[in-house]
């Protein structure tokens, strides 16, 4: 058997709506490199692994589910799912969100195989919520470009659905078990290795927003704590390895968010406050 180029990791709990297209993106990709599809299935709770089951089923050798026993959780199943992927390139896409662009996978290993500087390649993600897909890219203007290393070391966003990166990381450390934003880690580990290189000519992929997705219900507030948590961790985890440069920017990031918190929660204060006391009056 060819060992794959490619492996496609997915990552899949109570996705029993989303994740035969999620899987069919996948199987549409039009490559001249094998590629596997390793799917997560992390002990769903509605019809999530009789899907898998059966597109496992129907393409042996192509599909690999990894089943569990009891949930994991998001950075333990990771962390099996991406241990257990045998390509020299790793291409991201959680069982709830999907590609559209057939030569997603080719453009991307393509660059990456031609710039040994670059570590990763990423494009845009639209977002889809209920059912209408928003024209606005999920990545705000500024972060539409090419990522330096020292960007992924502090953990700059990226599309995580839109990322393909190559398989440099030997797992991910305890340090971030309880991280609440899995991806900003995973991009500062791999900064280690390079840069990121942001690819225009890729079709968008598509961003799900629905009630059971980890971070897309979050509110605004919610996920500035999730970053600035992540980000504190980030920094103590580059100190600890001796890094005293990426941690001091890791900190920094982390105390301007805290103090854009606190500014939002002020002005809202304000704003009650006012409205309080002109209804008063």
């Amino acid at each position: 058997m060819i060992e794959p180029l490619v492996s496609v990791l997915c990552l899949a709990y109570n996705h029993e709506l989303f994740l035969a297209q999620a899987l069919d993106s996948f199987l549409m990709q039009r490559t001249s490199f094998n590629f596997e599809i390793v799917v997560g299935e992390d002990y769903s709770q509605d019809g999530t692994a009789s899907i898998l089951a059966a597109y496992a089923q129907r393409f042996p050798g192509k599909i690999r589910p990894l089943w569990a026993e009891q949930n994991l959780g998001m950075v333990a199943n990771m962390r099996r799912t991406q241990a257990a992927c045998r390509g020299k390139y790793i291409a991201i896409c959680e069982g709830d969100d999907y590609w559209t662009d057939p030569e997603k996978l080719q453009k991307q290993v393509d660059f990456l195989q031609s710039n040994p500087e670059y570590v990763l390649s990423f494009h845009d993600a639209l977002v889809l919520v209920n059912g209408v897909i928003e024209p606005m890219p999920q990545l705000p203007g500024r972060f539409r470009r090419d990522a330096s290393a020292m960007e992924l070391l502090t953990g700059r966003p990226l599309s995580t659905l839109t990322v393909c990166y190559r398989n440099v990381m030997k797992t991910i450390p305890a340090d971030f078990d309880r991280v609440p934003m899995l991806d900003l880690c995973l991009w500062s580990l791999l900064g280690e290795h390079g840069k990121g290189k942001f690819m225009p000519n890729i079709e968008a992929s598509i961003y799900r927003v629905h009630s059971g997705g980890a971070v897309s219900t979050k509110t605004q507030d919610a996920k500035y704590r999730m970053t600035l948590m992540t980000y504190a961790a980030l920094s103590e985890y580059w100190r600890r390895r001796g890094n005293t440069e990426v941690a001091r920017r890791l900190m920094n990031q982390a105390v301007l968010m805290g103090i854009k918190q606190l500014t939002m929660v002020s002005k809202i204060r304000a704003v009650i406050h006012n409205a309080i006391f002109f209804r008063s009056n």
